[in-house]
């Protein structure tokens, strides 16, 4: 853990504060690339992901933008109403589990609601590269939307479209017209983040205008929405801890960590829901059906690690190195 301190406050929109976080003492913070992010260590010893929006000329802080969620439990209320200028925090160092593809030729950027944070950082890195960039905005209304004053100084060029107050119906229509206008050619790269119900209507319109999956790149702030049909489909399988012997059954709708600790088994837990990585186990054996934000799809593929507060398994055993 990094130890840092609060050198900076800011309201970006309603709801939405920002914070710039420099090193304790004084010391450089580890390098990052755009759509990372950080791990905030909060009171009780949660943990809470974070993605930087940093441009690449800020060098010496990481900057960081929280919206309230009224249904916090404990991490954005504790980042809105408690933390000061001047504070300590620890921190973990950054980690990009959505990186961009430099080879790309031409990049779109759809942003919703707090998702523009690693959007805003890839867009500021493309310009200043130089490169051919697009970015859509979706948010509830101008009030909502962090960082304005800055992206509004590149809607003269087209560079940045806002789209706001618009209905479901509404901003289907307008992702099939976005989608539709950027005729994919070859090297065309397409980059989601926010809201689950957001992500899903992009995905979908960019599958029917001809966008194939290799180009559409996604950003999820926790574990993948499962659907009502997914969550009817799943089994009951076995855990071995093969380092204890014990093992136990976890039935359709129990987490790993909930089954486990019917044996006696506790894991550390920090977000539960697949992001901060405290849990993750060694596979020896089953095949891990991932549905958490923290491992990179590379990591998710090899199959030999999984996040027991979230993931499931898609075989009759799973053996994990416990």
């Amino acid at each position: 853990m990094i130890l840092v301190r609060v050198r900076d406050v800011r309201v970006e929109a309603e709801d939405i504060r920002s914070i710039d976080l420099v090193s304790a003492d004084g010391s450089m913070l580890p390098a990052w690339t755009p759509g990372a992010h950080i791990e905030v260590q909060l009171p009780g010893g949660l943990m809470r992901p974070y993605s930087l929006f940093n441009g690449p000329e800020e060098t010496d802080c990481y900057r960081i933008a929280i919206k309230r969620d009224p249904a916090s439990r404990g991490g954005s209320a504790v980042l809105h109403e408690s933390v000061a200028r001047g504070d300590n925090l620890h921190i973990s160092a950054p980690r990009n589990l959505f990186q961009l593809d430099l080879q790309a030729k031409r990049f779109v950027l759809i942003a919703g609601g707090i998702g523009i944070t690693p959007i805003f950082s890839m867009f500021r890195a493309l310009i200043a590269a130089d490169r051919d960039v697009t970015l859509h905005y979706f948010a509830r209304g101008a009030a909502h939307a962090a960082f304005a004053d800055t992206l509004f100084e590149h809607s003269a060029t087209r560079q940045v479209n806002c789209h706001f107050g618009l209905d479901e119906a509404a901003t289907r229509a307008r992702l099939h017209e976005i989608l539709g206008d950027h005729a994919v050619a070859m090297g065309d790269a397409l980059y989601i983040c926010g809201p689950t119900p957001l992500m899903e209507l992009v995905t979908t319109q960019a599958h029917s205008t001809g966008w194939p999956e290799a180009a559409i790149h996604r950003e999820s702030f926790g574990a993948i929405a499962v659907s009502p049909k997914q969550h009817d489909a799943e089994k009951s399988f076995e855990v071995v801890f093969a380092r204890s012997g014990k093992r136990c059954v976890v039935a359709p709708g129990q987490t790993i960590i909930a089954a486990a600790a019917e044996v006696g088994i506790v894991f550390d837990t920090s977000c539960e829901q697949g992001f901060c990585g405290c849990c993750l186990s060694r596979v020896l054996e089953g095949e891990p059906e991932h549905r958490d934000g923290y491992l990179s799809k590379a990591e998710q593929a090899a199959g030999d690690q999984i996040m027991p507060c979230i993931s499931r398994c898609k075989s009759a055993r799973l053996v994990l190195d416990i």
